[in-house]
């Protein structure tokens, strides 16, 4: 049976992807543990927390992915492209990067020990978060060097047990914490994350311990100014797009929008994880392809990937709500009527980067840069405007239209401007015409007045005949090939 399914893999996919399908596997599992425990812990957290705690959680939770690249100025975001070009020297640059992050971050990590009052007030959100959100910092930069070397170096074993165990003891002392609180239970979340990805880092450390010498080198700094600098606004873009929802709808509105509008997002993340496992095996066998300019492979197996990731996308939009309904506090229940659009924002975003690494192999990042400006800015732009008008449901729809301006700008200046090989729009088309089709009638079935067993059997038959509307095309297209 095994050897069955294996054949019939390696016709609709083909032999290509399933090496990264395998290690996507792993990368998938080092983020999706993170995220199922998030899921599992739900009914507990919607327990402990009111949204208006969980809220709070979620915006200490996005400065620490801001800060993490805005005060070290990012220094240590270029460790897997030094590896990619195969310097000799690689070691002594994981050196240079991590020390330049640690002196750079010293003047800011001084300013939030002294004027923790003023921090807290300018960034809204309670003192008593300030601490924890300085040493969680500190643990993510040992965490994106490990990260970006068991990436790059396709070890993604080692890269799915620590980030489980990371998933683990931040969740498990967090919650412990936050039980063990009579109020301001946000704190034992936050808290506890801080102290279990500290531990973590300790231990991703000693793996990499190896490829790390110390030195300061003028060579890295010029290469890492040439790379990673204009690569900041790229990454706060990228973040902010993902996070300053969360942040505008706690200024704008308060901490319970917040919360519910972070519990959806936390359920679509889903459709997330599987495609930045994708990306993160795909890279390395991507930069090889377009090297030796085998664009149709490239093409190939960006459109199956896709097909993967439509499929993910349309299953959580049929089933979420009814199984994290179940699970989830009342409370919760309003925030499920964005969860489709969430999911459709980040199919998009998996379409952006695909365009996005195109304009990384020019190395000419000032431009992926220029367009993340332009899509925090027209996010800023469309919740300042929209959300005190329709609550915080209008943040995922301005998200969506923000990756889509990504998605778009990307590929004309990949295509256009920098002249690169791109893969054509005609190849993601179809099977996203065919995605919409489904998601509308996904619609439609949710709003008739069904019983139980048949709503949940037109769901399944929606769910199967897509699967087998990609696979049969998939199959065919190999056959006519072969």
């Amino acid at each position: 049976m095994r050897q069955k399914l294996h054949q019939f893999l390696k016709r609709a996919l083909g032999m290509d992807i399933l090496e990264i399908l395998s290690h996507s596997r792993n990368y998938f599992i080092g983020s999706a543990l993170s995220q199922t425990l998030t899921f599992v812990a739900l009914p507990v957290l919607t327990q402990i927390l009111t949204p208006s705690d969980y809220g709070v959680y979620q915006v200490f939770r996005s400065y620490a992915e801001i800060f993490i690249v805005l005060l070290t100025l990012n220094v240590h975001g270029a460790v897997s492209r030094y590896y990619y070009d195969s310097k000799e020297d690689f070691e002594e640059f994981v050196g240079s990067s991590a020390l330049g992050s640690a002196l750079i971050l010293l003047l800011p990590a001084l300013l939030f020990v002294l004027f923790p009052r003023k921090i807290a007030s300018f960034l809204t959100i309670p003192q008593s978060l300030i601490l924890p959100l300085l040493i969680l910092i500190c643990a993510k930069i040992v965490e994106s060097i490990f990260n970006q070397i068991s990436t790059a170096s396709k070890k993604s074993v080692e890269y799915a047990f620590v980030n489980n165990a990371r998933a683990v003891l931040t969740l498990l002392l967090g919650i412990g914490l936050s039980l063990a609180m009579k109020q301001d239970k946000y704190y034992g979340l936050a808290a506890g994350q801080a102290i279990g990805s500290v531990m973590v880092g300790i231990y991703a450390f000693i793996l990499i311990r190896k490829q790390v010498k110390w030195t300061l080198r003028k060579s890295h700094f010029i290469f890492i100014a040439s790379y990673s600098l204009p690569l900041i606004p790229y990454f706060l873009s990228t973040m902010l797009l993902d996070k300053l929802d969360r942040i505008l709808i706690n200024k704008i509105l308060d901490p319970a929008s917040a919360g519910l509008y972070s519990f959806a997002y936390n359920i679509g993340m889903l459709v997330s994880m599987a495609t930045d496992s994708f990306n993160s095996a795909f890279v390395p066998d991507w930069f090889k392809l377009m090297r030796e300019e085998k664009y149709d492979a490239v093409n190939s197996l960006i459109l199956r990937m896709l097909k993967i990731v439509l499929l993910i996308s349309l299953g959580a939009i049929l089933f979420s709500q009814e199984v994290f309904g179940w699970l989830s506090s009342a409370e919760y229940s309003q925030a499920f009527s964005i969860l489709p659009i969430v999911v459709i924002g980040y199919v998009f975003d998996f379409l952006s980067k695909i365009y996005l690494r195109n304009i990384a192999l020019a190395n000419k990042m000032i431009y992926a840069s220029l367009i993340g400006i332009g899509s925090v800015a027209l996010n800023f732009g469309l919740n300042w405007v929209l959300l005190p008008l329709y609550g915080y449901q209008a943040g995922a729809y301005t998200t969506v239209a923000s990756y889509v301006f990504v998605t778009v700008c990307a590929w004309v200046v990949a295509r256009y401007v920098l002249k690169q090989t791109t893969t054509p729009w005609k190849v993601f088309l179809r099977p996203l015409t065919v995605f919409f089709v489904f998601v509308a009638l996904s619609f439609i079935v949710s709003h008739l007045d069904l019983n139980l067993l048949l709503f949940w059997t037109l769901k399944a038959l929606i769910m199967l005949l897509f699967a087998l509307a990609l696979a049969f095309e998939s199959l065919k297209k190999n056959k006519m090939m072969a």
